[in-house]
Parts: structure tokens; C-alpha cells; sequence
């Protein structure tokens, strides 16, 4: 069994604006522009030796395929991976 807590925190939504600083000054802000972010966020196993794979959208993979980038959960870790 395995769960990702928080799951609609994982879509994140930032905003931002940018200014020039000048030597005599700082400009006017730009226009404010949002960009969102998701990925995993926290997950847990009930066991320290299973191995879960998820694809970079965050969604789990049951059979990973090789030549494949994935998320890998193991013993409390996670880690970027390519399956050979």
C-alpha cells in the first residue's frame, strides 16, 4: 500500500514581477505573471523495502519501462532514476 499525502497540494501556483534597479532608482513593476509547479511532495511506505516508481507527472508506474526516467521511493528516499 502506498499514499501521497496532500495530494492537491501538489499543484503549486506562484506569481511574479520583476523591476530594474537603477542608480538613481527602481523601476515600476512589470505585469504580474503566474506560473504552477506540481510534482510529489511527501509520500510514505508501510515498508522500508518496497520500491514504488512514479513517471515525472507524479502518477505511480506499476512496470516501469526500460530507457525510462521515473521518481523512485525506496527505504525512505527518493530519487531521479533512468531503468536500463
Amino acid at each position: 500500500f502506498h499514499a501521497v499525502k496532500n495530494a492537491a497540494a501538489l499543484l503549486r501556483k506562484n506569481t511574479y514581477v520583476v523591476t530594474t534597479v537603477y542608480n538613481l532608482g527602481e523601476s515600476a513593476p512589470s505585469n504580474a505573471v503566474s506560473a504552477e509547479f506540481a510534482g510529489i511532495e511527501d509520500t510514505f511506505l508501510d515498508s522500508e523495502t518496497e520500491t514504488v516508481y512514479y513517471n515525472l507527472q507524479g502518477i505511480r508506474v506499476a512496470n516501469p519501462a526500460k530507457g525510462g526516467i521515473y521518481i523512485r521511493c525506496r527505504g525512505g528516499k527518493s530519487e531521479k532514476v533512468i531503468i536500463k
